[in-house]
């Protein structure tokens, strides 16, 4: 779940971003990243720098054509984070494909709070 403070894609600061598109790799079916998804990020700077790193190729793996790599985590733009956000819902597994389990029911709360997430900054242009 999301932090209440987090009303939008601006709320995306690096340890929540990478904590969702982690997760939502996870439902994908990446478990490489999945550790982020619960732990976050390490404090020190070259292992942030790695972890970040891994996430930039699980994510450019999937076929993200957008320049990714550990600085697009580590300093998140909004417009870069709408982008991101876009193409993972576009992955996410549909309930209906995996039987209705808790790993779709997942998959269908997060595509909810990222899509509202987006919707919430579509007003504003880039």
């Amino acid at each position: 779940a999301l932090p209440e403070e987090v009303t939008g894609i601006a709320g995306f600061v690096t340890e929540e971003l990478v904590r969702a598109v982690s997760h939502c790799l996870h439902v994908i079916g990446d478990e490489s990243a999945a550790e982020y998804s619960k732990v976050g990020l390490p404090k020190e700077m070259s292992a942030r720098f790695r972890a970040c790193t891994e996430l930039a190729d699980s994510v450019k793996k999937l076929g993200f054509k957008q320049e990714i790599g550990f600085h697009q985590f580590l300093y998140p733009s909004d417009k870069f984070s709408r982008d991101l956000f876009a193409f993972l819902l576009e992955r996410l597994p549909q309930a209906q494909t995996l039987g209705g389990d808790s790993i779709a029911e997942g998959s269908s709360a997060l595509r909810r709070n990222i899509s509202t997430a987006i919707a919430s900054r579509r007003a504003i242009p880039p």
